[in-house]
Order: C-alpha cells, then sequence, then structure tokens
C-alpha cells in the first residue's frame, strides 16, 4: 500500500502482528501519559508462562514514539488523552521487545489491538513523532511510514495552524540548557 493511500480508514495498521501465542495478554488499568500505561498481566498461557509479574502491576513504555513533553501543553494533553480514550480498561496484547526480569520497573513494549499496533496508530494520528533513537528497530518502517503520513495529512502535532513548535528531544535539550 502506498503511503499516501494509508488513512485512518485503512486501520488496521501497517505492521503485521506475530501470533497471538507470541504475545503476552494484559489489561490496561491507566494511563500515566501518551506513552507510558500501568497495566495487569493475565496469566493465561501467553509465552513463557511465569516470566512476567502476574502478581503486580506494571509499567509499558510504548515504544518507538516520542510524546510532547507536559510542559507543551496542548499537544501533551492530546495524546495522552487519545491513549486514554482508546485503550484505558482495555485488554491488549504486549510484545516484549527485552526479556523480562522480575527486577524491571517499566517494560518497553509494542501494544496490540485487534491486529492495529497502538505504537504505529498513535503516530498515524499525529499525537507523537517517531524516537530519534529508538530502542528496537523491528517497527521503524512502518512507524516511519506513519509519521509521513501524519504529517503530510497535517495531523495533530503535524497540524498546519499549529504545529508542535519544538520536538520533544529539542524541548527537553532546551529546557536542560536553561536549568
Amino acid at each position: 500500500m502506498a503511503i499516501a493511500a494509508l488513512t485512518a480508514s485503512a486501520l488496521p495498521t501497517e505492521a503485521v502482528r506475530p501470533p497471538l501465542s507470541q504475545l503476552y495478554r494484559a489489561q490496561v488499568l491507566r494511563v500515566v501519559d501518551g506513552d507510558t500505561v500501568v497495566v495487569k498481566f493475565v496469566d493465561d498461557g501467553s509465552p513463557n508462562p511465569g516470566s512476567v509479574p502476574t502478581h503486580r502491576l506494571v509499567e509499558l513504555d510504548i515504544a518507538g514514539v516520542d510524546l510532547p513533553l507536559e510542559a507543551q501543553m496542548q499537544w501533551s494533553y492530546f495524546s495522552g488523552q487519545y491513549l486514554q480514550d482508546r485503550i484505558n480498561r482495555q485488554t491488549v496484547y504486549v510484545e516484549l521487545i527485552e526479556p523480562p526480569s522480575l527486577d524491571d520497573s517499566i517494560f518497553p513494549a509494542y501494544l496490540w489491538q485487534g491486529n492495529t499496533l497502538i505504537n504505529e496508530e498513535v503516530l498515524i494520528f499525529g499525537h507523537a513523532i517517531q524516537e530519534t533513537e529508538p530502542i528496537d528497530t523491528k517497527y521503524l518502517n512502518e512507524l516511519l511510514a506513519a509519521e509521513e503520513v501524519a504529517q503530510k495529512q497535517g495531523r495533530g502535532i503535524w497540524n498546519w495552524y499549529s504545529p508542535l513548535p519544538k520536538t520533544p528531544a529539542q524541548f527537553r535539550e532546551q529546557q536542560g540548557e536553561s536549568l
């Protein structure tokens, strides 16, 4: 499918979901912000039973996306609100990037709902930008294509009338210099 033809109505996204037997099922209990959610893994015969902490709440970092910071007000609000509306209190399937360790406090992951890669969907609707230094490149092409669609269509932070003035990385750098 050509990038220009990819629109919201074309969802499910371009990424191809692995078989469910390779993913962990989880209940989203809370959306912390636009790229962090708190989940409870469901012990239901997922891969490597017992390898994820089903006994406690776990924070997942939505991999591959960089969100506007809280100080970037309206853009940050809409990013978090989108996830809140989309997956809060929903069941998702989690594709962990690294093998889980019970000592980890946050797990970088790809989130799936049906055949839709939530990480990609956040980008295609313009609620985030692609991470400049991703920790994983498995879906890099799909994530970059989704960001390009959002840019071309003027969605979210790419809005032609009120775009995000600085990327989150630029904003963090500026804030570090002013401290």
